[in-house]
């Protein structure tokens, strides 16, 4: 069962979005890129480790220098992660049989997932990773897992009340013209006949 009208375009909006997100980052600099992780990296320490608090500024440039690498996987993991999430929701969680179009989901990821590593390898500074090219299909792999795991238990409940409703239909349908004939039946039992109604009043003459 897809979602709404208006939820599916928001969904394919947001999805859109979140494509141009990934081109955007993937089309950084090495150096504007590392920049911007940097930043990123020592404004949660700030805000979440106390002795970053107390490290000196070359301490504290050797923590963001040491923890580039696994924030930036960890990033490429949730970038891919969100993207199978939406696309799952997007696509109204792919009516039809779940294991082959879960299968092909899967494979789309891989493919975009590719081309986006042979994207960066044209980026100056940059290069193409197969490591980042398997962390970001085990992000859509597990995206498109929890949007299932989420909402096709919702899927099937909705599937299994639609048939129920359609079984009632057809039953009422089917049922009726029986009812009739069984109520007619009845009618004509309970009913008196007239020629045996007609003798009796001849021999009571």
């Amino acid at each position: 069962m897809k979602p709404p009208k208006k939820l599916n375009v928001f969904l394919w909006i947001l999805l859109v979005f979140w494509m141009s997100f990934i081109f955007y980052h993937s089309s950084k600099s090495a150096s504007d890129s590392l920049n911007k992780s940097g930043q990123l990296i020592g404004w949660i320490a700030e805000k979440t480790y106390q002795p970053y608090q107390r490290m000196d500024e070359y301490q504290k440039s050797e923590f963001i220098e040491n923890w580039q690498i696994p924030f930036r996987k960890l990033a490429h993991f949730f970038e891919y992660m969100i993207f199978g999430f939406l696309v799952s929701l997007a696509v109204g969680l792919l009516p039809g049989k779940p294991k082959v179009l879960f299968a092909l989901l899967f494979v789309f990821w891989m493919l975009y997932a590719a081309t986006d590593e042979v994207h960066q390898a044209y980026v100056p500074g940059r290069k193409a990773s197969v490591i980042d090219f398997f962390i970001d299909s085990a992000g859509a792999l597990a995206g498109i897992i929890a949007a299932n795991s989420i909402f096709m238990p919702i899927k099937t409940r909705r599937a299994r009340q639609m048939e129920m409703v359609r079984y009632n239909q057809f039953r009422k349908k089917n049922i009726k013209p029986a009812e009739i004939n069984s109520n007619a039946l009845c009618m004509d039992t309970d009913k008196p006949d007239e020629s045996q109604s007609k003798s009796k009043e001849s021999v009571h003459q």
